[in-house]
Parts: structure tokens; C-alpha cells; sequence
């Protein structure tokens, strides 16, 4: 996979190379982390070319001429080597978001129909937050927390939009009831899909809905044998509580 988006990166520095466009953004993470409403979020904005599903990354996007910024969204890729690239051209940037694995784990168990590993995804948890803290130290990393989206009036967004130089983060977060985006869909469900029968019925669906906190799911929903597996993860413990989950 490393290699696949190197290829991609290599591409878009070429593709892009004699345009307008001032910074490419990537939004990274974990699935079920926040990825999809924040690229939406970023995307709302008028000078933001939004590129809508992950999979549409590989072949880039052609991007119309007024656009000056474009963000991709690439969760559960490992973007650690980000560096390279960066250095070849300073336009590539990246906005990793992390929210508390506990409900992380609840969303992937109801997206799957009641499954789900949870000393695995405990693992893919820590590598992709031990990622981004790397990445946030970095010039063009940014780490922020799905939590902290809608704090304070949503100034987590708002600081978001400064580092990238970006401005109206209030007009984009309203505007997100009006704009309507569909992945890979002739029409976008008016009522919530069952998430384990069609993936992208319900992910069309579910970028649609207005932006709000969706997050302590699992205070109602995490089993107490799961919980127990959460709690005696030393390093995963180590990073909830760096963030406050704990």
C-alpha cells in the first residue's frame, strides 16, 4: 500500500504542478474516526475542490481551475513517510484526526452487523495515533480530536482552517445542511440504511446528516468482558489518557 500512494503522491506533483493549487490536503486516520464529516467539513468550503470517495484518490482528481486548495481523504492508509514527499513539494499537508477507541470500536461493531476484533482494532488504534502524534510534530501535520470538533462553538474546526489558511469555517460548518454530496450513488437515502447490508448506501447517508457530537456511544453500548480488554491495554491506556479519554 506504501508504495501504491507514493506512486499516487508522485503523480500529483505532476499533475499539479503548473496550477493554482496551494496546498493538497489529506485527511488521515483511523476508520470510524471522523475522516469523512471533516474532509465534508473542509470541502464545504468554496475554494476547497472535494474529492469524495478514497478509492477516486488513485487515479486523481481533474480539478477545476478556480479551485486553490483540494482535500482527499485516506483513512486507515500510514502515512509516516509523508516526509518525502512533503520535501519534493511543501503543498502536500495532512490533518490527522483520532477519537476515543472505545467509540471507534462501537461504530466498527455496528457497521459490521455485531462483530468485531477488539484486541485488534486496539492495536490499529495505537499505530495510527502513535502516527499522527509523529506526523503533528512535523510543519505540515495537524492532529486534532473528533471530540474537539464541536467544542467551544467549534472552535477545534476553526483552528483547523487557520492552519491551513482557510477562512469562513463557521459558513462551511452551516452550510453542511444544504450541500448535498453522494458516493457512488444515483440518490442519497433519506432515512439511515442498515450499515452491514450496503456500506455505501449508508456512508452517503451518513455525510449528509448535519454536523453534531456523536461521541460516549459507548457508555451504553460497550460490554463489560470488551471494557476489560480496553483497561488492561497499558500503552492504549498510556494514549487515552494523553487525549482525556481516561
Amino acid at each position: 500500500m506504501k508504495k501504491v500512494i507514493r506512486r499516487f503522491l508522485g503523480r500529483l506533483r505532476f499533475k499539479y504542478k503548473n496550477t493554482k493549487i496551494k496546498k493538497m490536503i489529506f485527511i488521515t486516520g483511523m476508520g470510524h474516526s471522523g475522516t469523512s464529516i471533516l474532509r465534508k467539513i473542509i470541502g464545504n468550503h468554496h475554494g476547497v475542490f472535494d474529492v469524495l470517495n478514497e478509492a477516486d484518490n488513485l487515479y486523481g482528481a481533474t480539478i477545476p481551475s478556480k479551485y486553490e486548495f483540494v482535500v482527499y481523504k485516506f483513512p486507515r492508509k500510514d502515512f509516516s513517510f509523508l516526509d518525502d514527499s512533503h520535501q519534493a513539494d511543501s503543498r502536500f499537508i495532512s490533518v490527522s484526526i483520532i477519537r476515543d477507541p472505545r467509540d471507534v470500536f462501537c461504530s466498527h461493531r455496528k457497521r459490521s452487523g455485531g462483530s468485531c476484533d477488539a484486541p485488534a482494532l486496539i492495536e490499529e488504534w495505537i499505530r495510527h495515533t502513535e502516527t499522527a502524534l509523529n506526523l503533528e510534530k512535523q510543519s505540515y501535520g495537524y492532529l486534532t480530536q473528533y471530540e474537539k470538533l464541536f467544542e467551544n462553538n467549534y472552535e477545534g474546526v476553526k483552528m483547523i482552517f487557520d492552519w491551513i489558511g482557510l477562512d469562513s469555517a463557521q459558513e462551511c460548518i452551516e452550510v453542511n445542511a444544504q450541500r448535498k454530496v453522494s458516493i457512488n450513488t444515483k440518490t442519497i437515502p433519506d432515512r439511515e440504511p442498515v450499515r452491514f447490508e450496503n456500506n455505501v448506501l449508508f456512508r452517503s447517508w451518513q455525510i449528509n446528516q448535519p454536523v453534531k457530537q456523536m461521541s460516549g456511544a459507548w457508555r451504553n453500548e460497550l460490554d463489560t468482558a470488551t471494557q476489560k480488554i480496553f483497561d488492561k491495554d497499558r500503552r492504549l491506556c498510556e494514549l487515552m489518557a494523553r487525549f482525556n479519554y481516561i
